[in-house]
C-alpha cells in the first residue's frame, strides 16, 4: 500500500443481500472521501484505509464456495482490470478505478446480471421459508404444547425477520424482469 495512507478505520453498515447495489454506492462513496476497504470480520463490520481520495467503482459477485474454478474465476476479474478485495461468505468484493463518466461494470451483458440474480433469489426465498418455518413452529410449541417463553421470542423474531426478506425477495424479482426486458 501507499504511504499516502495513514490509518484503519473500522465502520458498521448493514445492508440485506438484495441491496448490492447500495451496498456497492456506499464503498464508492467512502473511496471518494479517503476511506478504501481492506475487507470485513462479521456481517456489517467494514475495514478501511484513510488515505487520499480515489475513484474506485467497487463491485460485488455472488459466488458459491464449492465452485472449483475459483481461482480462473479471479484471474479473469484480475485480467478485466478488477482487483479482488476479498469476500465475505458467498459475496466476492472488488474494486477498480473508474476513468471518464461511464462507471464499469463486472457484466457485459444482461443475460448474466439475471444470472448472479437468479442465485441472489434462490438465497432470499430460502431464506424466507426456512425464517418463517421456523418462526410458525416456534410458536406453534409455545401456544399448543406448552412451550418456554424462548420459544415464543424466537418465533416472533424468525417470522419478523422471514417478513423483512419478502419485500427484498419481490426487489430482486423486478430486477429480473427490467432487466429481461432489456434482452
Amino acid at each position: 500500500m501507499s504511504d499516502k495512507f495513514s490509518k484503519f478505520v473500522s465502520k458498521f453498515k448493514w445492508f440485506w443481500p438484495w441491496q448490492d447495489e447500495i451496498e456497492e454506492k456506499w464503498l464508492r462513496e467512502m473511496s471518494l472521501r479517503g476511506y478504501h476497504l481492506l475487507g470485513f470480520r462479521w456481517p456489517g463490520f467494514y475495514h478501511f484505509l484513510k488515505g487520499e481520495p480515489k475513484n474506485y467503482v467497487y463491485r460485488l459477485d455472488y459466488k458459491e464456495d464449492f465452485d472449483r474454478n475459483i481461482e480462473e474465476y479471479l484471474e479473469l476479474f484480475n485480467q478485466s482490470g478488477w482487483e479482488y478485495i476479498g469476500r465475505y461468505m458467498m459475496w466476492r468484493y472488488f474494486r477498480t478505478e473508474a476513468s471518464g463518466d461511464k462507471l464499469p461494470d463486472i457484466y457485459s451483458d444482461s443475460a448474466s446480471k439475471i444470472n448472479r440474480n437468479k442465485k441472489i433469489l434462490g438465497l432470499s426465498v430460502i431464506g424466507v421459508i426456512a425464517l418463517l418455518s421456523a418462526g410458525f413452529m416456534n410458536i406453534r410449541i409455545y401456544l399448543f404444547s406448552c412451550g418456554e417463553k424462548m420459544n415464543l421470542y424466537v418465533g416472533l423474531l424468525d417470522t419478523i425477520l422471514g417478513i423483512i426478506f419478502i419485500p427484498g425477495t419481490l426487489k430482486v424479482i423486478g430486477r429480473n424482469n427490467k432487466l429481461k426486458k432489456e434482452i
